[in-house]
């Protein structure tokens, strides 16, 4: 029996559809359902957006001392920095682009609070962008969490006379929303005209965007 031009084009649309679909859908599936299920690492998904968004989602953390965790970042407006403290070098996790995401494994030795931060600027209201993370022992003795050591970073801000908790507001305000992709294009443009400082992510993250337009 000869198939129809009608059969032959709705078989060539439903294997379109599948491709389409099935194939993201699958490959998401393997990667928040499957996954994680096949590893014996208990992974804690947190969203980090703008504080005008609702900052780090979940704000607030709870694992056990001793435990092997994974925090997967997803950021899904513009580029954050992820840090915890207090802590060393090794606690800056780098950044993170929208629509990407990032793993971390991580093992807090002993229990106490902690912070999880932003440290790349990424909007005016930068400074709110925190969540806790409670670290508690393992036999679930803690009657109240003792106090990690100081952070050295937020020590030395307090010696400056800066504090993270008061507001800081700019001496000029952007028009729009902070934007990755502006900032690609611009410099792209600029080229090897750009300021050697802007070049530097350490700089970045220490100067404000004001800052940075006056060089």
């Amino acid at each position: 029996m000869k198939r129809s031009p009608d059969f032959a084009e709705w078989v060539a649309r439903l294997a379109l559809f599948l491709i389409l679909l099935g194939l993201p859908t699958a490959a998401l599936g393997y990667q928040f359902l499957l996954r994680p299920r096949l590893t014996p690492i208990r992974t804690i998904d947190i969203v980090a957006a703008a504080p005008e968004a609702g900052g780090f989602r979940p704000e607030s953390i709870r694992v056990t001392a001793g435990e092997t965790v994974r925090l997967r970042f997803s950021a899904p407006d513009v580029t954050h920095g992820l840090a915890i403290g207090p802590g060393g070098a090794e606690w800056d996790f780098g950044q993170i682009d929208p629509g990407t995401v990032k793993e971390v494994d991580i093992t807090f030795d002993r229990p106490g609070r902690y912070t999880l931060y932003c440290n790349t600027w990424c909007s005016p209201n930068h400074w709110r962008m925190r969540s806790v993370i409670e670290v508690v022992s393992a036999d679930g003795s803690d009657a109240s969490l003792p106090t990690p050591d100081p952070d050295p970073v937020l020590e030395a801000l307090a010696a400056e006379g800066v504090d993270i908790d008061a507001p800081h507001p700019a001496s000029v305000v952007p028009p729009d929303v902070p934007s990755a992709a502006r900032g690609a294009t611009l410099l792209a443009r600029l080229g090897d005209s750009l300021p050697s400082a802007l070049a530097d992510p350490r700089w970045r993250q220490s100067h404000s965007p004001a800052e940075a337009h006056a060089r």
